[in-house]
């Protein structure tokens, strides 16, 4: 006995080929119903086995068994979203299907997770036969992926800036930046210059379908460092600048670049006084944020002396200087004549 398709109980019962022993069920003798259940039956069937609980599911379901499939949502969305499709089979085995072709990936389940567009259907076995369900047709409108890139180094001194760039999408899109999930005014180009500290991503429309989506990759903007010498570009320093009454007469806690301008490429960075030691990290960049050089340096008693050569295609350059040292960052500018 399957009530609602669940096994209830059973019981034993003796076949003679004669027409006088009966299998009862349905009925009852005194107060006692045969098999448990006293009722209506509108179909019989008989087995020469003994059906597996899949099987009788299956036949409980049998007023389903007709293999349609349904969407628990929209059919058409912007790209990057879905629908799930599912077959009314229960207990059956299952082939799910896009313009005909078997999909191999998670295509065998009662369900399945549409995101691209197309023609599903399912085929599916109900009671040993197999049966094609009707057609669903799934539209994933375009949405097209962006990207957020920097063109130069996204940590640097107050007053200075760096240009963050979107994957250009072209003008059938639109674009809004948003700094730390707050929107820009103004701020629907292609490219944009940032001064302030903050996670920048873009949104970007579909104008045609009207659908969005937020870049992929953001860019990191710190602005955190101190700027040692921001009038160093306003006169020209020599090495005999600094010689000894030089030096001590001068603030502590400084980087300073000499000759600047340097006509050879070749320049010193002496730091006095940094209230840091042990390894650290040179990196000198060009005006367009292309690493130049880089090398490992150590800071003993705060200070380092160290001389750079950088590459002639770099002349006519106005370069960034920078110091990592710890969770310290120091920055200089040089120019390159």
């Amino acid at each position: 006995l399957y009530i609602n398709g669940v096994f209830s109980s059973s019981r034993n019962s003796l076949i003679i080929n004669n027409s006088s022993t009966l299998i009862r069920a349905g009925s009852r003798t005194n107060s006692t119903p045969y098999c448990g259940f006293i009722g209506s039956i509108d179909d019989i069937g008989i087995w020469n086995r003994a059906l597996s609980q899949q099987e009788i599911t299956a036949l409980y379901n049998a007023q389903s068994c007709v293999g349609n499939i349904t969407a628990d949502g929209p059919t058409t969305f912007c790209a990057g979203n879905s629908v799930n499709l599912k077959s009314d089979v229960v207990g059956g085995t299952y082939q799910w299907k896009k313009n005909g072709v078997n999909i191999t990936t998670n295509g065998t389940s009662r369900t399945y997770k549409a995101t691209a567009t197309g023609s599903y259907t399912c085929v599916a076995t109900c009671n040993g036969t197999a049966l094609t369900s009707n057609a669903i047709a799934v539209t994933s409108k375009t949405n097209a992926f962006a990207s957020v890139t920097a063109t130069g180094a996204t940590s640097f001194c107050a007053g200075d800036s760096v240009t963050l760039n979107c994957t250009n999408l072209g003008s059938n899109y639109s674009v809004q930046w948003y700094r730390t999930n707050v929107s820009i005014e103004n701020a629907t180009a292609y490219s944009q210059v940032v001064k302030q500290p903050g996670t920048y991503k873009v949104v970007t429309k579909n104008l045609t379908n009207g659908c969005s989506r937020i870049s992929g990759s953001s860019a990191v903007v710190a602005v955190s460092c101190r700027l040692a010498n921001p009038d160093v570009i306003a006169a020209d320093i020599t090495e005999s600048d600094f010689d000894a009454a030089t030096r001590e007469a001068e603030p502590k806690g400084k980087i300073y670049i000499y000759p600047n301008p340097t006509s050879d490429n070749k320049f010193t960075v002496e730091l006095l006084g940094l209230e840091v030691d042990g390894n650290a990290t040179l990196e000198v960049y060009n005006g367009m944020g292309q690493l130049l050089s880089s090398e490992k340096v150590n800071i003993t008693n705060g200070s380092l002396n160290r001389t750079i050569q950088i590459d002639e295609q770099s002349k006519g350059q106005l370069c960034l200087v920078r110091l990592i040292a710890g969770s310290e960052v120091y920055d200089s500018k040089v120019i390159l004549k």
